[in-house]
């Protein structure tokens, strides 16, 4: 059984808090509770760093990056995918701050780099930087000539860094990581003063298309914000907001925010938040505890097995 530590809520750092769901993707039991000062939706209890830093080595690409180092686009293929950096892009491209030449950009859990080549290339950045965790993901990194300043972000990767990038991405990264508040002030510290943060994470108020206790609830996922935990742990950490949207026409359920470094700002707390959240999941828990969804659940699951082993054989060929 994974060992399991209980935290306090990383936005306000109370430490009361109320559980919301045990069930997780891929029948993972993850305890999703609510913080009952803020309402901000997190994991608590959650496996520990050890726990965690070994599930994402050893079976993390398996679920949910199955095609690393194997998916190839064409440029038109590339820009009509929601989930890379193309969205990301036409998001920042007219942000003033951003240099015509000579960008340098650190995207922290790169993956294989294919999405950081292309904003490079997009952006005319010649300095290309990640930290990537994946073995698989590395060994891609290193092939585009992408330099790897860690594997792990809660390493002291930042003290050789201090004003370098032009630009940081946290491209659905944000809710995965163990210490958001020491990850944001290293990010601070390495940001350029006219630097820009850009973080998309799921949106705790549209889960899209997808299960909440068997697909968006996952073990990987430690935080589930909305605009207002997400504004609110960036301000207290130094940043200020350039903008910040809830789903557009790249990508409908997605939350996204652009910002810069600036004044520390503790935000305010509103205790209804917690009744408004569970408002909002009560109804997706209500609908898939009963027999018909739990049976529909399953089948999801089994498939994307299916799919999964597929992909792993895909790889396996790919690597001959």
């Amino acid at each position: 059984m994974a060992e399991k530590e209980t935290i306090i809520c990383p936005v306000c750092e109370n430490s009361e808090f109320k559980e919301v769901a045990t069930q997780g993707r891929d029948y993972i039991r993850t305890h999703t509770s609510l913080c009952t000062r803020c309402g901000f939706l997190y994991q608590n209890p959650r496996w520990t760093k050890e726990e965690i830093s070994a599930f994402y080595r050893k079976k993390y690409d398996l679920l949910y990056r199955a095609n690393i180092g194997v998916s190839k686009f064409s440029p038109k293929q590339y820009e009509a995918y929601k989930y890379g950096y193309h969205p990301v892009y036409q998001r920042i491209k007219g942000v003033p701050a951003i240099p015509k030449t000579s960008v340098t950009i650190l995207d922290i859990g790169a993956g294989d780099g294919y999405n950081l080549d292309y904003l490079c290339q997009k952006l005319n950045a010649d300095g290309k930087f990640a930290i990537e965790p994946s073995l698989a993901g590395q060994k891609s990194l290193l092939e585009k000539k992408i330099e790897i300043i860690s594997s792990d972000v809660d390493t002291d990767w930042d003290t050789n860094y201090n004003s370098v990038f032009d630009i940081v991405i946290l491209r659905h990264v944000f809710e995965h990581v163990h210490s958001p508040n020491e990850i944001l002030k290293k990010i601070r510290s390495t940001l350029k003063p006219n630097g820009i943060l850009y973080i998309a994470v799921p949106n705790a108020y549209n889960v899209g298309s997808d299960w909440v206790l068997r697909g968006f609830f996952r073990i990987v996922h430690n935080y589930y914000f909305s605009e207002k935990s997400l504004k609110n742990i960036l301000t207290k950490n130094g940043f200020s907001i350039i903008s910040m949207k809830s789903g557009d026409s790249f990508h409908d359920s997605e939350l996204y925010v652009i910002a810069k470094p600036g004044d520390y700002v503790i935000g305010k707390h509103d205790a209804d938040e917690v009744e408004r959240q569970l408002s909002y999941l009560r109804p997706y828990i209500n609908t898939e505890t009963k027999i018909k969804y739990k049976l529909l659940s399953f089948i999801t699951f089994t498939n994307r097995l299916f799919y999964l082993a597929k992909a792993k054989l895909k790889q396996s060929l790919f690597s001959l």
